[in-house]
């Protein structure tokens, strides 16, 4: 007999805890991410790494890309997106934005506007999506919070001197997995911690996007990154300094 056929669905709670350990370090997730605004054409990204007023850790990334329309914010969201024209991208599967995040964080939210229109807000929320049991994406016009999100990225990329006329905010809460020790515990020093993840991030970011840093670099076009509001300079500009000294 023929073998019969039948749609099976994935539990989605394992499903989505399965893809929060796919191996990402923090500075390689949000090189991820950074990687996501270069392909949009952002000539500056701001990440921001820090904690709220409640002592909770968290992280943006901001940038003056192309933005994108509420059709391209949910394909940017969708687990498995159109792949990239770019072969050499870092996000080439069309899954770095959401395990990226999720690996650090169980709520992303992503605000974008292009030139024509005002933000659209996506956000999946990894405990809604437990709970239900469907990949709920919930996507529209951004409130009043998201819109506040999105203001504020663009005062971080106005203060590293770029101008916002269409643009994307990357917005990680509810982070559980950044400030951990080896063995999954929380640091005691949290604030210690912080600082250490924050050098990580740098000395990683100044690596990995060197020739975007770099103004003597012409294989590829200058990107202003900032970090924390300050300005990051390439990994090799930094040695040919210390050399004249």
């Amino acid at each position: 007999m023929p073998k019969q056929t039948g749609i099976v669905r994935p539990d989605t709670r394992r499903v989505v805890e399965g893809l929060r350990d796919t191996g990402y370090t923090f500075p390689s997730a949000v090189a991820d991410i950074v990687d996501n605004s270069i392909a949009a054409e952002a000539t500056h990204v701001s990440v921001w790494v820090s904690f709220t007023h409640s002592h909770e850790p968290i992280v943006t990334i901001a940038d003056n890309g192309i933005g994108m329309t509420q059709m391209g914010l949910e394909n940017a969201m969708r687990y498995g997106s159109e792949q990239r024209k770019d072969p050499n991208s870092l996000g080439r599967f069309g899954l770095g934005l959401k395990t990226a995040s999720t690996s650090f964080c169980r709520r992303l939210t992503v605000v974008s506007r292009d030139e024509s229109g005002a933000p659209n807000a996506a956000t999946w929320d990894l405990d809604d999506l437990a709970s239900a049991g469907e990949w709920n994406l919930a996507i529209g016009d951004a409130d009043e919070s998201e819109a506040d999100i999105f203001d504020a990225g663009v005062n971080e990329i106005e203060e590293l001197g770029g101008r916002v006329a269409s643009g994307t905010v990357v917005w990680w809460d509810k982070v559980d997995k950044l400030l951990k020790t080896k063995s999954g515990a929380q640091a005691k020093n949290m604030a210690l911690a912080m600082t250490r993840t924050q050098n990580a991030l740098e000395m990683h970011l100044r690596t990995v996007f060197q020739r975007f840093l770099d103004h003597d670099d012409v294989r590829a076009p200058n990107v202003v990154i900032g970090l924390n509001g300050k300005r990051l300079a390439a990994s090799g500009s930094i040695l040919r300094e210390n050399r004249r000294r």
